[in-house]
């Protein structure tokens, strides 16, 4: 893979596996795991925040900083060109230039799961996640999953359903695979 697509970037929507499968993946290539989430936790403290997790950040700068610093923590994990595997926010492509960066400087791949999945995996998972519109964070899914999917579909280089129960490891070396192939035909 060229230094210009050097990063491995999971999108989808919270609950999809993006961390799961990028842990696995990163372990099975034997590459660095890079989460955005806590990255943007890292960049916000630089910054002069002090949140413990996403949603105290989400709560103490809104929407509009939290994205702004999500944004200039995407720039710090791509622009450098380290082969890393990288979880994204589920939001993160709805800014224009993220998915410029994300378009150049990685190969992208959509972990898709279906809106009963989601919202299982997101009620079980607590309110480790602000609700975008203020409401409940299981309740927005369906509206969320509708405006980001062609996002997500014009952005992917790849794409994989993690519904049913899919192993994190199979996946893996599924995504491994495509990554791969992509390298080859590059």
């Amino acid at each position: 893979m060229s230094a210009a697509r050097a990063t491995l970037a999971l999108i989808g929507m919270r609950g999809a596996g993006k961390t799961t499968a990028g842990r696995a993946t990163a372990e099975l290539l034997s590459l660095p795991f890079v989460d955005l989430d806590a990255s943007t936790l890292r960049v916000a403290v630089h910054a002069g925040e002090r949140a413990e997790s996403i949603t105290e950040l989400f709560d103490a700068v809104g929407e509009a900083g939290f994205r702004e610093l999500e944004a200039y923590a995407l720039r710090c994990v791509l622009e450098p060109g380290v082969r890393c595997v990288l979880a994204t926010g589920g939001g993160t492509p709805e800014r224009a230039d993220n998915r410029v960066w994300l378009s150049r400087a990685a190969f992208v791949v959509w972990l898709d799961a279906g809106l009963a999945t989601l919202e299982e995996r997101i009620a079980a998972g607590g309110a480790s996640r602000p609700a975008l519109g203020g409401g409940d964070v299981v309740r927005e899914v369906a509206a969320l999953a509708a405006r980001r999917a062609p996002l997500y579909a014009a952005l992917a280089d790849a794409r994989f359903a993690t519904d049913g129960g899919a192993q994190p490891e199979a996946l893996a070396r599924e995504i491994a695979a495509a990554w791969s192939s992509a390298a080859e035909a590059g």
